[in-house]
């Protein structure tokens, strides 16, 4: 046998010399590569010649044969912060979110969202969500279908979602689809992870004024448990703040939060989710001097359960079971007086809804209903004011219920979206109801552009009476009565987006008119109310409103350069006939201009850098214009309801992001809030000084702010 050649019976013959098998198998913002190399080398290649002339390659082995084992590669891609979908809904990734600068160590969704165009800033110490010149309870925060009420911590420099523990957050502020109905201006849908784990995870943050964790828990090959809690150790901090304070003051503040998902997958077509959530707030002031104490608590509490099957053909069907409870109460104590004011709402309900494709047209058809339990704000008393609780506001119970169906249809490059829903309310003392008719058509242009426009009706039959104006948890709730009906809103978009320069750049445009019926001003005080004739309905003004503008948008998707610039020019009036007369006036956050930038840049693999500058007009309010004396006691008359103007709000912030670990799993943290030291003012204080020649008392305003910079440092982890 000639050297180099074995026999027969050892000798392979391989037609593939290389076998590669690739699975691709992505994993939050890792896409893991596994190739399998399966080959044996050819060093010696014998080459014969048949009697038929005909060519043929036989492969010889030699005495050495060499198999190259399994590798993984490992490929990071970088996952889009901000998407938007062809009817105008806003998908934010939380893992994405880690890229921008964190608000006192921590990252946070309502604070992305604040940056998106048609977004009015509400200011410092201010969680809402001002879209498109309407009110935060204009607009619907849901964790998987149940309401969050209150989604702020911390007056509104947390919110209550911890980032670990959700999937998506998506926004919709344009089309409103049919299957969405109770507000007028938005929906936001915090969705949390419900995925399969194969092995246990933890994730978290460390920071200077609050922590979390997150653990997922795999319990059998096809369930899983997510567990979360978040707390704050800001105490020690406003230790060290109470030397400035006066003496013998003592503030303390707390909050707390904790998730739960069980997540259960009994077949390919079938999910089961059940979530949980409870959040706590506790601020409390004491004046030991004059032996007083002041507490302000609030709570949010929410579960739901949700079974999604997927039909063997095209179609889903979704059950859920919902439950929400919000309290809040400012409690005031001296020696053995006190007052409270408590408020509270409670919500249960169903909800269930079936998809199904057909070609071109998708189909949506489903109902809801939810029955609450309503405690207006009204004073509770123990040794003053005896007898005023007599004609306490009552509980009010109220059902209100929806049925939809949405059809959804494409010819060619035009796409029609067309909804019906009927909404109504109902209670023994008020019925109602309405049907909310909405349309969207959008054509797609060439490269990719499409200009879009519809119309939506709401109706909302849960208002919101909003009493603070910074930012404290004292608005609460009212059903819809004869006295304070539903609030109706029509509101026209059209937009145009093009993506620019090859998919690297986005532009997008959009105007909008809405018309408003039934909005509410409260014009009552803690002196009204104890009084035993106090009257809920006589104390709130009821009258109209018209918000417009237009936004504009621009995004950068690719290279190390990337973010978005987002501006609106709006307008947000409204007219009351108890108000200037019955003429139109400038709404509280009634900005003209808002501008904000968001900037990132990725070095290499371990570090990354971001700023976002935020710019916004001063919104409208109402200050005094001159006093007189009546006895010892200081009189202001005031100015036409909202003719004066905050200062503007301006802010800047920086981030920097160390990655270490095997996998970048592992970062470090550092940001500025407010690198311009600018001191937005939280209000104005309205005090009096003597005029020049110590005849007369003047008027003197002072900006009242809070901080100026705040540094923060944080660790984040994920094994």
């Amino acid at each position: 046998m000639e050297p180099g050649v074995h026999s027969k019976k050892e000798r392979r013959i391989v037609r593939e010399t290389r076998a590669l098998i690739v699975t691709l198998s992505p994993h939050k913002s890792v896409r893991h590569i596994t190739c399998i190399l399966t080959a044996i080398f050819l060093l010696q290649t014998a080459i014969t010649v048949a009697q038929n002339d005909s060519l043929r390659q036989k492969s010889a082995l030699t005495d050495s044969i060499w198999q190259i084992g399994e590798i993984e590669i490992t490929a990071r891609k970088k996952v889009p912060l901000l998407q938007a979908t062809a009817i105008g809904q806003w998908n934010i990734s939380p893992e994405a979110m880690k890229q921008i600068p964190h608000l006192l160590g921590d990252t946070d969704p309502m604070k992305v969202i604040q940056l998106l165009p048609g977004i009015v800033n509400g200011g410092e110490l201010n969680g809402g969500i001002y879209i498109r010149g309407s009110e935060p309870g204009h607009n619907l925060v849901t964790l998987d279908g149940a309401t969050i009420y209150n989604p702020s911590h911390l007056l509104g420099l947390f919110s209550v979602f911890n980032n670990d523990h959700f999937s998506s957050f998506s926004l919709q502020k344009s089309y409103i689809p049919s299957s969405h109905g109770g507000r007028l201006a938005g929906y936001l849908e915090m969705q949390p992870r419900d995925s399969i784990l194969p092995e246990a995870e933890i994730a978290g943050s460390v920071g200077i004024l609050a922590s979390r964790a997150t653990a997922g828990i795999p319990l059998t090959r096809k369930s899983t448990l997510y567990l979360s809690a978040r707390a704050t150790y800001i105490n020690p901090i406003i230790r060290l703040m109470e030397q400035g304070m006066e003496e013998n003051t003592f503030l303390r503040y707390d909050f707390q939060d904790y998730n739960l998902t069980y997540a259960y997958h009994p077949t390919e077509r079938d999910r089961i989710v059940v979530n949980g959530y409870i959040g706590r707030d506790l601020m409390t002031l004491k004046e030991h001097q004059y032996q007083a104490t002041g507490r302000l608590q609030w709570m949010n509490a929410v579960g739901s359960a949700r079974w999604q099957h997927r039909f063997r053909r095209n179609g889903s069907m979704t059950h859920r079971l919902y439950a929400s409870y919000y309290h809040t109460t400012l409690d005031a104590r001296q020696n053995s007086l006190s007052i409270a004011l408590p408020s509270h709402i409670t919500e249960g309900g169903y909800k269930g809804e079936a998809v199904f494709y057909i070609g071109n047209t998708r189909l949506q058809a489903g109902g809801e209903a939810s029955i609450y339990r309503l405690l207006p704000q009204y004073p509770e008393t123990r040794n003053v004011f005896e007898g005023i609780n007599r004609n306490r506001p009552q509980t009010f119970r109220t059902t209100t219920f929806g049925i939809f169906a949405e059809v959804e249809h494409r010819f060619g490059n035009l796409s029609l979206n067309a909804g019906l829903r009927y909404s109504g309310s109902y209670q023994p003392s008020y019925r109602t109801g309405n049907f909310d008719p909405r349309l969207q058509a959008t054509y797609n242009l060439k490269h990719k552009g499409k200009i879009y426009t519809s119309f939506v009706t709401a109706h909302q039959y849960i208002n919101q009476i909003n009493v603070s104006t910074v930012g404290f948890p004292l608005d609460f709730w009212m059903p819809a009565t004869q006295a304070l009906p539903e609030q109706r809103a029509y509101t026209w978009n059209i937009g145009y987006s093009q993506p620019l320069c090859n998919g690297d750049y986005e532009f997008s445009a959009e105007a909008y008119y809405r018309t408003l019926s039934n909005q509410t001003i409260f014009n009552g005080g803690l002196y009204d109310m104890v009084t035993q004739n106090y009257r809920i309905e006589d104390y709130v003004l009821t009258g109209k409103g018209r918000n417009y503008g237009l936004e504009l948008f621009v995004k950068k998707n690719r290279g190390r350069w990337n973010g978005w610039i987002s501006y609106t020019l709006a307008w947000a009036d409204r007219k009351f006939p108890t108000l200037r007369n019955n003429e139109w006036f400038p709404a509280k956050y009634d900005r003209r201009h808002n501008l904000s930038t968001t900037l990132c840049f990725t070095l290499n693999n371990h570090w990354d850098f971001s700023a976002v500058y935020i710019y916004a007009s001063g919104n409208a309010v109402t200050l005094p214009v001159a006093l007189y004396m009546a006895g010892e006691n200081a009189v202001c008359i005031y100015e036409p309801y909202n003719s004066s103007r905050m200062p503007s709000y301006q802010r800047m912030d920086l981030s920097a992001n160390f990655h270490f670990g095997a996998k970048r799993n592992q970062s470090l943290n550092a940001s500025l809030y407010n690198v311009l030291k600018r001191h937005n003012p939280i209000f104005i204080q309205v005090g009096v000084k003597p005029s020049k020649d110590g005849t007369s008392l003047q008027i003197k305003k002072r900006n009242m702010a809070l901080y100026s910079l705040l540094p923060s440092l944080s660790y984040t982890f994920k094994f």
